[in-house]
């Protein structure tokens, strides 16, 4: 039901190699590439490049994190392409670039149908599309989100990712988690209190009941990476310390 894997903006100062190598170490399975520096969008050269690496080390690559901002981003096109080219069978994207109660609803529509037909081009290629869950967008609250799916019509290619929101405490986030896993595809892993990052194993036994949030209100037919993001020094080391303390929850 789960997986693991890394999430390369975690690692902005290292090269495609140098995320290739830190993920290997760590023994994870897949990485998820970003749009912003490793592998931008349109950048098919980058993209072949992280592809090559991760099959020789035997990883997945598991997901192209672009930065297309729907209802804004006009390259489309550009960052389907990147995906084939990377191999990546998801598409990570932002749902626009206001908070929800920011975004009037002529906005919202505006973004509902950019998604929309992102997803339509994206399902042409057999490729799924989730959406990143941030503040900042029209995932900022979890009523928001699963509003959002319903004004899309649930495409079968349309999923949710998921993070602990660090400036709400645990019953927030775990009743955020119940109500996004019938439709979650990835989390992003972090320990994070507010603007502070921690090491993984200082949790306090959080992401168990977090992952045995999934494993109770998931889909079971559904599997989900579980994709380290950042670690609390910024340092390969510590994301190695995160990754087994991950690996021994599973």
């Amino acid at each position: 039901m789960f997986y693991t894997g890394l999430v390369s903006v975690t690692f902005r100062k290292l090269d495609i190699a140098g995320v290739v190598d830190a993920a290997t170490r760590a023994g994870l399975g897949g990485i998820e590439w970003g749009g912003d520096i490793h592998v931008p969008h349109g950048n098919l050269e980058a993209a072949a490049a992280a592809a090559k690496l991760c099959k020789d080390a035997g990883l997945c690559c598991y997901s192209y994190g672009s930065y297309y901002r729907a209802g804004k981003s006009t390259d489309k096109g550009e960052v389907i392409e990147t995906a084939l080219a990377l191999g990546a069978p998801n598409i990570r994207i932002w749902a626009g670039t206001k908070g929800s109660a920011d975004t009037t609803p002529t906005e919202r529509a505006e973004i509902v149908a950019d998604i929309a037909k992102f997803a339509e081009d994206a399902n042409k290629h057999g490729l799924t599309v989730t959406f990143e869950w941030h503040g900042g967008t029209l995932t900022d609250d979890t009523d928001s989100a699963l509003a959002l799916l319903d004004e899309l019509g649930h495409p079968q290619n349309v999923y949710l990712y998921w993070q602990p929101n660090q400036y709400r405490p645990l019953e927030y986030n775990l009743d955020a988690l119940r109500k996004a896993a019938p439709y979650l595809l990835h989390v992003h892993v972090f320990n994070w209190d507010g603007p502070k990052k921690y090491p993984l194993r200082n949790d306090g036994g959080v992401w168990k009941k977090y992952l045995d949030v999934i494993r109770e209100h998931g889909k079971p037919s559904q599997s989900h990476g579980l994709l380290l993001e950042f670690s609390h020094d910024d340092t390969v080391e510590a994301m190695l310390d995160d990754a087994e303390y991950l690996k021994s929850l599973l």
